[in-house]
């Protein structure tokens, strides 16, 4: 890391992460870790991609998602967030037997968090969510 302030960042993503791990090992056992994970989204013409930070997998078909946001500005909450909404599906789509994703927004140098459940009932309307943005950018040319 390159200085001491982004040293401190880290230890408090990586603090809540354990934080998160110790509750979820209260039931469950972790059966696999992606770092920096590509996922994708696609909806005929339109689609998107982009790198999740951490999924992490569970035997219970649980599926946790962490993206750390290290900017000093804040972010939407992760239950209306699209990147994390798209990020989610792509979760559901590369893993199949993954029914309940919990996707979280951490910010570090704003110490706050914010949380959402999505499962599998929730890719339709995700789909549709991302689909229709993609769309109304290319129409006003921004794609």
């Amino acid at each position: 890391l390159v200085d001491e302030t982004e040293r401190e960042l880290a230890i408090w993503c990586l603090d809540f992460l354990a934080h998160i791990r110790a509750q979820k090992e209260i039931t469950t056992t972790s059966t696999a870790t992606h770092k920096e994970i590509a996922l994708t989204l696609k909806a005929g013409k339109n689609g998107t991609y982009g790198t999740a930070d951490l999924v992490e997998l569970y035997s219970d078909d649980t599926a946790i998602l962490m993206d750390w946001k290290t900017g000093y500005l804040g972010v939407e909450d992760a239950e209306t967030n699209i990147q994390v909404q798209t990020y989610t599906y792509g979760v559901l789509e590369k893993f199949e037997n993954i029914k309940q994703v919990d996707s979280y927004l951490v910010l570090p140098r704003r110490q706050e968090i914010t949380h959402a459940v999505y499962t599998r009932d929730d890719m339709g309307r995700i789909k549709l969510r991302a689909s229709t943005i993609i769309a109304r950018a290319k129409e006003l040319g921004g794609v």
